[in-house]
């Protein structure tokens, strides 16, 4: 049970929060991502997906969760 302040703004957060460990690799993204967020923002992306391959896409983020071993942008 959240008051009514602290509730609206845990509902309205784009930010998602698991459990804590460090995960060293691709932080400095993070305000990147952060920002398109908030922002509204579409962000181009590029990655290599499960085979290694190399990949590009536009995506249009609103939600970010960090949990234990994994990073998940929601677009």
């Amino acid at each position: 049970m959240l008051p009514p302040d602290l509730k609206t703004s845990l509902d309205t957060s784009s930010l998602l929060v698991g459990p804590a460990k460090t995960i060293a690799a691709g932080d400095g993204e993070l305000p990147l991502i952060r920002r398109a967020i908030r922002g509204e923002r579409k962000l181009r992306i590029r990655y290599l997906d499960k085979n290694g391959r190399d990949s590009r896409r536009t995506i249009w983020p609103f939600a970010l969760g960090l949990f234990e071993r994994v990073r998940v942008v929601v677009a």
